[in-house]
């Protein structure tokens, strides 16, 4: 895993390959996980594995950089289908904005033990990376807000993969001013295209065609005709739940890193 200089506002396909990778490794159980950072390097005090009512965040760094990462939706968890789906909006983030309760009830129920594990590693003023795929995406981005509006002030950048609408307009205008949030979209993918007309996303979104092309903010008439021909010419006629996949992310990232693709 390789993590480069993170420029202010600058989408980098490097740490979003690694961003990705990372929320790979939350969907991992607790030894493979172990198993997985002795084997990039990390020593024992410099990893966690953190899990409260089936919501899981793995977190690691080195002297340069910490990551946090949130697993994503697990098909076979009710409980992950409880959090999805509890979509009544929620004022308790402390602001006038308001957020997907599901999501925000998982944040409260691990971000005490996330600041104490970003305490215990930041003793070089690491740069801090939060991250995650599907709802793992919706959970990395109110955290974001969390860490950078709140006391100690921890500054962050967020790169989400799949991820749902978490707020509502006020919550989305509140979180720009503090926060960078890179919203990659594989293709078809479903799930950022749910929760309805009160949500909203946050970020600027970075989306892969279904040709593997990386688009910046690709227009509602874009994405439509994309759709379209990926059933006709990829005959992706399913692609909505197959685009979702976190392996495809990290495939198409890597393809377009290997193929020196630039952001149209």
């Amino acid at each position: 895993m390789k993590i480069v200089t993170q420029r202010k506002g600058v989408f980098s396909l490097e740490n979003a390959l690694a961003m990705a990778t990372a929320s790979q490794w939350a969907y991992k159980s607790y030894n493979d996980f172990i198993a997985t950072c002795k084997q990039f390097g990390f020593i024992k005090e410099r990893y966690f594995y953190i899990e409260r009512r089936n919501i899981i965040v793995v977190i690691f760094g080195d002297d340069n950089n910490i990551v946090v990462a949130y697993r994503g939706t697990d098909a076979k968890s009710l409980k992950d289908w409880g959090t999805d789906f509890n979509i009544f909006m929620s004022n308790q983030h402390g602001s006038e904005g308001r957020v997907h309760s599901g999501f925000y009830n998982a944040l409260m129920l691990t971000i005490i033990e996330i600041k104490q594990a970003i305490k215990l590693l930041r003793d070089k003023h690491q740069k801090i990376f939060i991250t995650g795929h599907s709802m793992g995406g919706g959970i990395a981005t109110l955290l974001g807000h969390k860490l950078t509006t709140g006391t100690p002030l921890l500054p962050s950048t967020v790169y989400t993969f799949g991820a749902p609408k978490v707020g509502n307009g006020i919550f989305v205008e509140e979180f720009s001013v503090f926060c960078t949030v890179f919203r990659v979209v594989h293709s078809n993918d479903l799930t950022p295209r749910l929760m309805g007309i009160y949500y909203n996303h946050v970020g600027d979104e970075y989306y892969f065609n279904y040709r593997g092309c990386l688009i910046f903010k690709p227009s509602f008439v874009y994405r439509m005709y994309d759709h379209l021909m990926s059933r006709i010419k990829a005959f992706r006629f399913f692609g909505g739940i197959r685009d979702h996949s976190i392996s495809l992310y990290v495939q198409a990232i890597q393809k377009a890193i290997d193929d020196c693709t630039e952001v149209k």
